[in-house]
């Protein structure tokens, strides 16, 4: 026998009763549906869902691509102005008598041989420019301080290892992950202009060099050297440490000059 199934309806008003029967085939075809329609919607918001996160991500991608490629042009930039500069650092060192250019060695070689103190340079100055080349002092002069200005410029690496984070409206510097203990090393030939301890960097060290740039190093242990201290690029200043406010080893390094910060990345593809 099939099953049907009535439905009284009452009013307080009036003390009608209604009754209708529906057959039982249609309650299950009523409970089918709903069940499926609830499943459909579900379904749709899980597809979509998905579609509209894929979409969000392809945005961001997209635009990290053109921050990229943005960047991209600048190092380019860069190079050839890097590639123009050390065209005329050699031209003028062979102005003054040298032979050959002295490289800029990489910051894992000992000493800092590629430093050229300002005496050196007047001393090989003075001893060529009367019998070679006969330089009016003005142009001398000129020399002179094209070459201090490139001994005093930042560049190359303060430490060997990989960069972690880059340089950011909020993030000032780039952070340079090594091991606890890794040597750190003057960028250019400076003096020492602090030596402090901050709650966020830990053991800090500032170099001043010239009038024009400073370096910063933060998170340091065991630094070697103190204020009015001079130091020599390549020169060791103290090692990587975990000072401060750190998730893990690496050395905190930022370029200001007289404007504000710098972006350092343009000066560690030395």
């Amino acid at each position: 026998m099939k099953k049907e199934y009535d439905v009284i309806i009452t009013s307080s008003d009036a003390g009608e009763i209604r009754r209708y029967r529906i057959k039982g085939w249609v309650v299950k075809l009523t409970l089918y549906f709903l069940i499926l329609l609830f499943a459909s919607i579900i379904a749709g918001i899980i597809f979509y869902g998905r579609v509209y996160l894929t979409a969000l991500k392809v945005k961001r991608l997209e635009a990290e691509n053109r921050r990229l490629k943005a960047q991209n042009m600048h190092i380019v930039e860069l190079e050839k102005k890097v590639e123009k500069l050390e065209l005329l650092r050699k031209k003028l060192y062979a102005m003054l008598g040298y032979e050959k250019a002295p490289e800029i060695r990489p910051f894992s070689d000992t000493g800092a041989s590629s430093n050229v103190s300002d005496e050196h340079i007047k001393s090989q100055y003075e001893d060529r420019k009367e019998n070679t080349y006969g330089f009016s002092p003005g142009m001398a002069d000129l020399l002179l301080y094209v070459l201090r200005e490139d001994s005093i410029t930042p560049k190359g690496m303060p430490v060997e290892g990989i960069i972690t984070r880059g340089y950011g409206p909020i993030h000032r510097g780039v952070d340079i992950g090594a091991k606890v203990g890794t040597v750190v090393r003057a960028t250019a030939y400076g003096v020492v202009d602090s030596v402090y301890h901050d709650m966020r960097f830990g053991e800090v060290v500032i170099i001043k060099h010239g009038n024009e740039y400073k370096t910063f190093y933060g998170h340091l242990q065991n630094i070697r050297v103190y204020p009015g201290k001079k130091v020599r690029r390549g020169e060791v200043i103290g090692e990587v440490g975990l000072t401060g406010y750190t998730t893990g080893p690496h050395l905190h390094y930022e370029v200001r000059n007289r404007n504000g910060y710098l972006n350092p990345i343009y000066f560690l593809n030395d």
